[in-house]
């Protein structure tokens, strides 16, 4: 993808860690992608 795949792909790891965090089993991958702990 190129240039556009680079300007997508921070905004579009953002969101997947948003619509992650809610559940039990994403809430372990929202870690992953986070910088820290996140608190629940």
């Amino acid at each position: 993808m190129g240039p556009v795949g680079m300007l997508l792909s921070v905004p579009l790891t953002i969101v997947l860690k948003i619509a992650l965090e809610p559940t039990a089993a994403g809430h372990k991958n929202a870690v992953l992608l986070s910088d820290g702990p996140l608190k629940r």
